[in-house]
């Protein structure tokens, strides 16, 4: 493990394709992380590497749909190591790239505007 310096919003996803595996890691403190659907995911799978990621609903619900990583408690070193040797395992590997590809055109910051703004759009309507 490294840790390295900032880096600008340019950079990140340029910067996590050096890496082997990635961890997103964001912990479940309260109802507003344990919800969240945070940048790093879609920073990560915008790579499409291999990912350990922490058990939150939001996470969860989307490892239902998309085969991009796996969720493990990130309080357990062991776990953690675990988890990256399955992730980095060949077959994980190309499913991974494969299902970050589809993630990534199914969510983006594109698509999500656009929907925002349909709901928005909606809300003002019935005011």
């Amino acid at each position: 493990m490294h840790f390295f310096e900032d880096v600008t919003a340019k950079e990140v996803v340029p910067f996590i394709r050096t890496a082997n595996v990635a961890i997103v890691p964001y912990l479940d403190i309260s109802g507003n992380s344990r919800f969240a659907l945070p940048n790093g995911l879609f920073q990560v799978l915008a790579t499409g590497m291999p990912t350990v990621f922490p058990p939150l609903n939001t996470i969860i619900s989307i490892l239902k749909i998309y085969s991009v990583g796996e969720c493990v408690d990130l309080a357990y070193p062991k776990k953690i190591a675990k988890a990256i040797s399955h992730v980095m395992r060949p077959e994980f590997k190309d499913v991974t790239r494969s299902e970050a590809l589809r993630f990534s055109c199914d969510h983006s910051w594109q698509l999500e505007e656009k929907k925002l703004r349909h709901l928005l759009i909606d809300l003002s309507n019935k005011n």
